[in-house]
């Protein structure tokens, strides 16, 4: 277990550690600014901008037969970019509640065998790396609490922590529990898992009502793309058909026209 280095003079258990904590401090700051609006990371970025040039390119061949639409793509970038960046933001916290949620049926489970809070955590840990891999946002997040744990600091203070960098209601809801038991002197473990239970119910009744609104999504996503296809399939099958529509005035006229009022229906 030792050697005659510095480094590796340390037991087997702490490097351990000190890796989980390197790791814990890259997730950390990974779910610390990507929450915040209107920040994008460089592969996120060149994706907006691919996605937005290949859209308006396929809309201007679609529409009005010709390339040129796709040369607004930096402009369409530069207005999209904020939005672009709170819908990331948002399914990120959407993903944090479902490993949440995962991490509170691992809480129940363990705290039913008699362990610890300490111990919990690192069995949820390795629970939520087993189902969600290294896309794990909260798997790092739980290494790295569990870290200054050790080194002294309280639980109730390190969920406090992870909650005012994720801003997610829930993971308030059990630090308010932990603050509260640490001042009052009460029991922690008993008074975790029954929170564990009510956050876990509430959470799989949020999953059930977005998962029916997420279905009439879907419908009016379907609806919304059907003029392309009608259009696809009458240039395939009867280009002369809608050929005034690319070579007069007037077509490219009620093209942009019949264009913007079903880009305002869907902003609105």
């Amino acid at each position: 277990i030792y050697t005659l280095s510095l480094h590796d003079a340390l037991p087997i258990y702490e490097l351990r550690r000190r890796s989980a904590h390197k790791d814990g401090q890259r997730a950390v700051r990974g779910v610390q600014s990507r929450n915040e609006v209107g920040d994008l990371s460089r592969k996120e970025k060149a994706q907006l901008a691919a996605i937005i040039f290949i859209f308006l390119t396929c809309i201007g061949l679609l529409f009005y037969d010709t390339l040129l639409l796709g040369a607004a793509a930096p402009i369409a970038y530069m207005m999209l970019r904020k939005r672009a960046a709170e819908v990331l933001a948002d399914r990120r916290k959407k993903k944090i509640r479902r490993e949440f949620k995962d991490v509170m049926y691992s809480f129940s489970a363990s705290f039913s065998t008699d362990r610890g809070i300490r111990e919990a955590m690192e069995e949820a840990a390795t629970y939520i790396t087993k189902i969600y891999g290294k896309e794990s946002l909260l798997a790092p997040e739980l290494r790295e609490m569990m870290f200054r744990i050790d080194t002294g600091a309280s639980e109730a203070g390190e969920w406090s922590a992870l909650a005012g960098r994720c801003e997610i209601e829930d993971i308030s809801d059990l630090a308010a529990v932990l603050t509260g038991c640490r001042d009052a002197g009460g029991d922690m473990t008993r008074a975790v898992d029954r929170a564990a239970g009510v956050i876990s119910e509430k959470l799989a009744a949020e999953e059930e009502i977005r998962a029916g609104s997420a279905q009439k999504k879907a419908e009016g996503a379907l609806i919304s793309v059907m003029p392309a296809f009608i259009i696809i399939f009458l240039r395939l099958t009867s280009p002369d058909y809608i050929e005034p529509m690319y070579r007069t005035l007037a077509g490219r006229v009620k093209v942009r026209r019949s264009e913007e009022r079903r880009v305002g229906k869907e902003c609105r």
